[in-house]
């Protein structure tokens, strides 16, 4: 590969264990990285996509919102500290309101970049922000959610996708233990989840157990 690696860096999807997975396949090469919410506004991924070999993480969504969820410190929206406060009303509410209020863009003064492209292909926060990732400001030429997937082989940003779940490491860094799926959704929740996360979770090829409650 005559490209030099970044690691575009999905928050709380495993990148760090995805990090050093790269580092070692490189011979223990530091692998430059970049936050996802650094690059999805200013179409910075098209500009060095053709000079730098670009790598996204990738996490089953029903786990990645109950890591965003647990740690907002995160950056869980893109814009400003005051956004993520006022999201959070500086008391973390209830996951289950929590997650509805994201997904239904119900915050009170929200005003988060991912908004416009989940109304516009009625998708989840984590799809609208890995799409942005994927096409920049070329997503405003895609006009429906089937073609969110038919042009990523085209004129995609991003030229490998990561799924932490099929790294091979051991013990991920930063690891907590495993959630209870049950424990955070209910039947209303997983299949609101389910539906705004549609494309991401058949595309990536998340098993069946993801599809049915």
């Amino acid at each position: 590969m005559n490209k030099d690696i970044m690691f575009v860096h999905n928050l709380k999807a495993g990148g760090s264990s995805i990090r050093h997975f790269l580092s070692l396949k490189s011979n223990n090469e530091e692998i430059k990285r970049i936050k996802i919410t650094k690059c999805i506004n200013n179409n910075y991924l098209e500009k060095i996509s053709k000079d730098k070999y670009l790598i996204l993480n990738i996490r089953n969504p029903f786990n990645h919102y109950i890591s965003i969820y647990n740690y907002p410190a995160c950056s869980v929206f893109s814009t400003t500290r005051k956004n993520r406060d006022t999201a959070y009303q500086h008391k973390k509410p209830n996951f289950k309101v929590w997650i509805k209020n994201l997904l239904n863009l119900t915050f009170k003064e929200s005003n988060y970049y991912e908004e416009e492209i989940m109304k516009k292909f009625d998708i989840g926060f984590i799809s609208a922000r890995i799409f942005l990732a994927i096409y920049g400001d070329k997503i405003n030429s895609i006009h429906n959610g089937d073609d969110l997937l038919n042009n990523i082989k085209k004129i995609s940003n991003i030229h490998e996708f990561i799924k932490v779940e099929n790294i091979d490491i051991k013990d991920h860094i930063n690891k907590k233990s495993s959630s209870n799926i049950k424990e955070y959704y209910n039947k209303d929740l997983f299949r609101l989840v389910r539906h705004k996360e549609r494309y991401i979770l058949d595309y990536f090829n998340y098993d069946k157990r993801w599809k049915n409650y």
